[in-house]
This record gives C-alpha cells, structure tokens and sequence, in this order.
C-alpha cells in the first residue's frame, strides 16, 4: 500500500484539531484556534515521522505520553495539574471515542474494510458523531444532580443553643434497596 506523506499529515492534522477542539469544548477551556492548530500540526509531524522512520521510541508509550502532554499545554495552557490532568483524561476519552465510531462506521459500510484504508469522510463522520455522543453523554451526566440536589440546611440544638449550616446530603452512593422496585 502506498502512503503519501502529505496525505498523512493533512488526515492528521484534521483529526488532531477536531479532537483538541472537541476536548475544548467539553471541558470548556477558551482555546485559541492559533494554539490549536499549532498542537495539532505538532501531533501530524510526530504521526508522519513515525511513519517515515519506523523507529520503535515512536511507538513507546511513554513517548506518546509526553506527547499527549505536549499538545494540551500547547493547546490549552493548563495552569494546574489537576486542569491538566482533566484535559488530558478527557483528550483520550475523545480519541477513544472517535476512534470507536470511526472503526463501526467502517464496518457498517464496508465490513472487511481495513483500518489503514478509510477514507477522509469516514474520518470526519466519525469525528462529528463522536462530538455529538460526547456532548450528549457529559450533559446528560452532569444533569443528574445539582449542587442544589445535595446541600441541605441542617439545625443544630445544644445545650439551649441553636445554629444552622450548610451541609451536604449523604447520598450513600446513591445505592438503593435491591428488593424494592
């Protein structure tokens, strides 16, 4: 099979901004489309020395890693660990994600299909498929309870005295009685 170069980094390029932009949105970071398009221009030139090259550290996982890493500094700036932590987690959740829709897509249309053969509309497909489902998903999670839904104002009595606070309901997991309907 024959890849060309430029192919490769254009196909990536493009899947790269979608998946920053999309990782963006979802966790509601301001991006800048410049930062964007710079880290994913990053991630393409990685993909396509991997591929000229053939040299195993590209395929370490480390290696990805730290490149993972990389992009989201580049293309969101995190100013804490835990924010990056949370692009991070949520920038392998969305690859994961387009990268599942993608692989049914091809399968759906043409079962058998190599992986390394789709075409660029399968790709993108996948990619607005993926956003949607990710979206979906995390206002559907976020939507099932509020803050509202656990704080409560509890009263305190003692000794003759009387305070009240702001406490949180203890959900006990939110388990439920297996018998019960």
């Amino acid at each position: 099979m024959t890849m060309y170069i430029d192919i490769v980094i254009i196909e990536n390029l493009i899947m790269n901004y979608i998946i920053l932009y999309a990782t963006g949105i979802v966790t509601k970071v301001k991006m800048k489309k410049i930062r964007v398009l710079i880290s994913s221009l990053i991630g393409a030139i990685f993909v396509a020395i991997q591929y000229v090259t053939n040299l195993k550290i590209y395929s370490n996982i480390i290696v990805k890693t730290i490149l993972s890493i990389l992009m989201i500094f580049i293309a969101f700036n995190p100013q804490k660990i835990k924010q990056l932590g949370k692009q991070l987690i949520l920038f392998y959740l969305t690859t994961f994600t387009f990268g599942g829709v993608a692989t049914y897509l091809i399968y759906v249309i043409k079962p058998g299909m190599f992986v390394g053969t789709y075409v660029l509309k399968t790709i993108f497909l996948g990619a607005i498929l993926g956003t949607v489902i990710i979206i979906i998903a995390f206002k559907i999670s976020k939507n099932k309870m509020t803050k509202k839904d656990i704080l409560c104002q509890t009263k305190i009595k003692l000794e003759g005295k009387e305070i009240t606070l702001n406490t949180m309901l203890d959900t006990g997991n939110m388990q439920k009685e297996p018998i019960s309907p």
